[in-house]
């Protein structure tokens, strides 16, 4: 269900204006998006604990929640390709706090070497968004190059 609702609130409805879809894109995120985030990311680490255990559906949805939550339209707009900041995950200042935690980039990795394909593959696109992260978001280059650390890290342990 939260898989479709993130989903339905990304997508341009035929009903609305776009200006109505941004208004519409942008409450959504501030008042329930990184709540739907953190459910996932609980339903991750419960994964991680025991994946022996762990539903294949639950697991496959959990991943698919975290995706569209890490894909989703934070800013209300459809860039162009030509943009200078297509393909940046406009991530809000609120969720800085878990982005850049590095237990949520190593729950995606260890979860990578966890699970067999295609959730794996899942965890990889995961990976994939939060290497598309906007600078803004770190305070200084030091931060940031301490974050890229963690995520090159990752790729090479």
């Amino acid at each position: 269900i939260l898989n479709s609702l993130v989903q339905e609130f990304n997508v341009v409805s035929q009903k609305q204006s776009f200006t109505q879809h941004r208004k519409t894109c942008i409450s959504f995120r501030d008042v329930c998006l990184f709540d739907i985030f953190k459910t996932a990311l609980l339903s991750l680490q419960k994964i991680r604990a025991e994946p022996a255990k762990a539903d294949p559906k639950i697991c496959e949805q959990a991943l698919n929640l975290a995706l569209v939550c890490l894909s989703f339209d934070f800013v209300g707009i459809f860039p162009d390709d030509s943009g200078e900041e297509a393909g940046t995950v406009q991530i809000p200042n609120s969720w800085k706090p878990v982005i850049t935690d590095p237990g949520t980039l190593q729950l995606f990795w260890e979860l990578y070497t966890l699970l067999p394909p295609p959730r794996s593959t899942e965890c990889l696109k995961c990976v994939v968004q939060f290497s598309s992260i906007r600078r803004s978001l770190f305070g200084t280059d030091d931060e940031r190059k301490a974050w890229l650390s963690l995520l090159l890290s990752g790729m090479c342990g």
